[in-house]
């Protein structure tokens, strides 16, 4: 799913809607802006539909299972055996609000995470949440209206000598990379 439509995309940039001749181009310019937003913050931000991941040995820490991605919805669990983990036996990581990192085993389940026989499945939205917020979808529309005003912008790739002064090119528009500081992935 892209985070922002061409509509909307012309609408910040003050083109006619009626006007088609850059659709194309704007189209692509949204998915490269979009694959930037995701890269920097290391995070997709939303999901069209279910996906399923597995998970070893590796992502188990006795009654934790770690996702490698963040999950906003959770359709179901299937533990290495291939038996079902039914929603009663776990609680999702942070508890109360989204996306979840990571699934914690109550107390009183009846069993633990099994990866000897196979990977665990979890089915669900691998995302950060169902749809991007607003200041990822600000930020992404920022970021293609830069990409399609750099188009015009000859030159602007290579580093330039201007007497004894090297000019590089711009970086990412220092608006984007502010929206999108709080959406950063931490890595441990």
């Amino acid at each position: 799913m892209a985070y922002v439509t061409v509509i909307e995309l012309k609408r910040y940039l003050g083109i006619d809607a009626d006007n088609s001749a850059d659709d194309a181009l704007l189209a692509d310019l949204v998915q490269r802006a979009q694959a930037v937003v995701d890269s920097r913050t290391g995070r997709t931000f939303e999901a069209a539909a279910d996906t399923a991941r597995t998970f070893g040995a590796d992502s188990v820490d006795g009654d934790w299972l770690f996702f490698d991605a963040d999950l906003c919805s959770l359709a179901s669990v299937v533990n290495g055996d291939g038996a079902a983990v039914a929603a009663d036996q776990y609680t999702t990581r942070p508890t109360n609000r989204r996306p979840w990192f990571a699934l914690l085993l109550r107390p009183y389940a009846s069993a633990g995470w099994h990866t000897e026989r196979g990977d665990i499945t979890v089915t669900g939205r691998w995302a950060y949440s169902l749809t991007a917020p607003a200041d990822v979808v600000q930020a992404t529309v920022r970021l293609a209206a830069w990409f399609y005003r750099q188009k015009d912008n000859t030159g602007a790739d290579v580093a330039m000598l201007a007497g004894d002064t090297m000019i590089l090119p711009s970086k990412l528009p220092a608006d984007v990379v502010e929206l999108l500081r709080p959406y950063m992935r931490v890595a441990l």
